[in-house]
Order: C-alpha cells, then sequence, then structure tokens
C-alpha cells in the first residue's frame, strides 16, 4: 500500500536532501540553505559522541487544529494552512495535496498518468483532479521544493534546529523521562496531528512500540511488523478524529494504488482487502496501541 509508506518516504525525502543538498527553490535562498544544513551536519558529528539524548520540545500551544476541515477561525502563521506547528504543518500539507502535487507534477515518472487508471479509478479521482485545479496555488505552497526550502528556513531557529537534529540525525536511545514525555505528548494529539506526530518519532517507534508489537505478535519479518504497526497506527488516527472517509487524501492515494479501495473508507479497506491473518495482526497492533496511549 503506497500510502502506507507514504510518511515514511517523505522522511526519507527529507534525510536524503539534508545530506545530499540536491533541492533548489531559487539560487540565493538555496545556497543559504546549504551552508546551514552543512553547519548542521557538521555540529552533529562533532557532538554525536557526547550530546545526550535530546528532549522532545514540547507542543507551545493548546491549538487543536487537526485538518482542512477544522475551525478556520484559528489565525494561523503566514502560509500555513493546518496547524499552528510548522513542522507538522508542512507533513500535514504533503499529505493533503499529495494526488494534486502527482497529478500536476512535472516529472513523467512521477506524474499521474490517466491512462494508466481503470475505469473505476477514474470514476473515483476525477474530481479531485478537478479540485486540484481551484487549489493551484496551495497545493503549489505544499510542494515537495517549497517544502524543502521552508524546512531549511526552519533549522536557523535553535528549538527548531534541535527538533530536526534530533528527527533526522540522533540515533541515541531516549531516556525514561523522555519516554514518559512522549508517550503523555501523544496521548493529548487528535486526527492527523496524531498520525504525523507519531510518524515524525519513529525513533521513539522502534525503541518502545515494535518491541512490544513482535512480542505479542511473535512475528520475526522485520518489515512485516513495521507494515502491521504503520496501518495500526492509520485506524488510531481515524478513530481520533483523522478523515479516512472515501473521499479523504488518506483513501484518494490508496484507490490511486488499488482500484479495490475506490469508494471504501479505511476500517472498510483494511477489513476487506487484507487476508485473515494481516487483518488480524492490525487489529491486534490497534488495540495495543489504544492501551499504550490511554485511549480505551
Amino acid at each position: 500500500m503506497k500510502f502506507g509508506i507514504l510518511i515514511t518516504v517523505i522522511l526519507a525525502l527529507l534525510l536524503v536532501w539534508y545530506l545530499n543538498q540536491q533541492q533548489s527553490v531559487d539560487t540565493t535562498s538555496m545556497a543559504t540553505a546549504e551552508t546551514t544544513v552543512k553547519s548542521l551536519q557538521k555540529e552533529v558529528e562533532i557532538e554525536s559522541s557526547t550530546a545526550q539524548p535530546v528532549k522532545p520540545t514540547p507542543q507551545k500551544n493548546n491549538i487543536e487544529l487537526t485538518s482542512p476541515q477544522a475551525d478556520k477561525s484559528v489565525l494561523l502563521p503566514p502560509d500555513q494552512d493546518f496547524h499552528p506547528d510548522p513542522m507538522i504543518d508542512a507533513f500535514i500539507g504533503m499529505i493533503e495535496h499529495s494526488i494534486c502535487n502527482r497529478f500536476s507534477s512535472p516529472d513523467s515518472d512521477n506524474q499521474i498518468q490517466l491512462s494508466d487508471l481503470s475505469e473505476k479509478q477514474r470514476d473515483h479521482l476525477m474530481p479531485h483532479f478537478d479540485q486540484c485545479k481551484n487549489q493551484a496555488e496551495q497545493v503549489k505552497r505544499y510542494s515537495p521544493d517549497k517544502l524543502m526550502y521552508q524546512l531549511s528556513q526552519m533549522i536557523q531557529n535553535p528549538d527548531d534546529k534541535q527538533r530536526l537534529q534530533d528527527l533526522l540525525f540522533s540515533s541515541k536511545p531516549y531516556t525514561t523521562e523522555q519516554v514518559a514525555d512522549i508517550y503523555a505528548e501523544i496521548r493529548q494529539l487528535t486526527g492527523m496531528e496524531l498520525l504525523v506526530t507519531t510518524t515524525m518519532y519513529q525513533r521513539f517507534v522502534k525503541q518502545e512500540i515494535t518491541p512490544l508489537v513482535k512480542a505479542e505478535l511473535q512475528a520475526h519479518d522485520q518489515g512485516m511488523i513495521d507494515y502491521v504497526i504503520k496501518q495500526a497506527s492509520f485506524l488510531l488516527a481515524c478513530e481520533r478524529g483523522a478523515d479516512c472517509s472515501a473521499n479523504s487524501p488518506v483513501m484518494n492515494n490508496i484507490c490511486l494504488e488499488y482500484q479495490q479501495g475506490c469508494g471504501l473508507d479505511l476500517p472498510t479497506f483494511i477489513n476487506t482487502h487484507y487476508t485473515v491473518g494481516i487483518r488480524n495482526e492490525i487489529h491486534i497492533t490497534h488495540n495495543r496501541l489504544k492501551t499504550l496511549f490511554s485511549f480505551n
């Protein structure tokens, strides 16, 4: 399932860009970005042997804005449409406009080709492609190139720089105190905010969640464990307010890859598309996550 790894791909894309500085928005701005990224990398190399694990930066606001349909009376910073935190906003925006970005992509290898779609896929997705034309400016604002530039600017802020360093480079295990803080933070989240935030804490998931799920499922295939955790986390985010309806970005991406998913919501797709064994593992893991985050 391509959307099942979409955010992971986004994280990988960010990492590749930070390491190689191959993306560009304009020459002057990106020259500054490359210098800043190289400076960050140098600091990470110098500090890696002595630095203590970074305590995640807590949310500095109590604004709950979890989807494009959320309360628009909340005053967001300029060029942020989904969340007051610029990093979370960037990830949500990438998901919300992933279909439009692929539809309008100049890269023929990544662009959606209508001729490759089945009749069922075209019937479901064409109205969304038409909407892309009406959202051109917003889609452009959340394009990969623009987001790479936006994130490069964030590392000029000390707090954001620390968060990105922790996200992209740190390999040190979280302390007991940090683990408790992350659990407390996740328990307060809902919707798309929950989905992208838990994904941004992949190191936390690998350290704290994966071993528990592996033991409970008595599984040995690490790739399958990661996949099941991802699908279970999507279900959890859906229950906590993320839009997983038939016309949501989540399901549009699934429809694009699997025509059987067109017109279905996520829970229905999981219950009809997967084999009994995988479906049971997803539900077992989903229940485990609910317990861990006290969402029961």
